[in-house]
């Protein structure tokens, strides 16, 4: 049985903590993109190393007017796109307090006007594609789950897509952005893990 399992959608999220989470005998679990993914890969992990609780780490997309790359954020809660998904509350890191909400969708939020309209939807704070998933494996398994989100792209962002031309300077900065923010998750779990017992 593990004290905690770490757990994100792509190996660039946690590629900063793998050593110290190897040398603390922490496990991570990298499931891939998209709700099934993270569903399946998570139920998996859960049946064979028991965890005692679950940090779900990763990038987002920013829905708060204020939100900026590199901004860090613990949801209270998250709630699926689905007419039928209910929120679900999520669990304060020890010493932390969660604040706001975090919405799953199916499709990459790409564009501003799709970001305003989650926003005004769910009165979310950050937009992702797996969270809502953990979370109902961590609830179906009783396990407390706390959820670590650094923001890639804000919600006046653009995602790049080669079939939208008008997206296409957006390219030039993503790499840029995602490092920051990757940079600023390593520490924000970095810190979270060493400060747990």
């Amino acid at each position: 049985m593990d004290k905690v399992l770490v757990v994100a959608a792509l190996r660039f999220e946690v590629s900063g903590i793998l050593a110290l989470c190897r040398d603390r005998e922490i496990p991570v679990l990298v499931t891939g993109m998209g709700r099934e993914r993270a569903r399946h890969g998570l139920q998996q992990a859960v049946e064979h190393r028991c965890p005692q609780r679950i940090l779900a780490v990763g990038l987002s997309g920013g829905l708060h007017p204020n939100a900026r790359t590199g901004e860090s954020g613990e949801p209270a809660w998250v709630v699926g796109e689905n007419p039928g998904d209910r929120p679900i509350p999520l669990n304060p890191w020890p010493g932390h307090r969660p604040r706001g909400g975090l919405v799953t969708v199916h499709q990459l939020a790409a564009n501003p006007a799709a970001k305003a309209q989650l926003r005004d939807r769910f009165q979310a704070d950050w937009v992702d594609m797996e969270t809502y998933a953990w979370a109902q494996v961590a609830r179906q398994g009783n396990i407390p789950l706390t959820v670590i989100r650094v923001v890639v792209d804000g919600p006046a962002s653009w995602m790049p897509t080669w079939r939208r031309i008008t997206s296409w300077p957006a390219a030039v900065g993503l790499p840029w952005r995602s490092w920051v923010a990757q940079r600023v998750l390593t520490r924000q779990v970095r810190d979270a893990l060493c400060g747990f017992s």
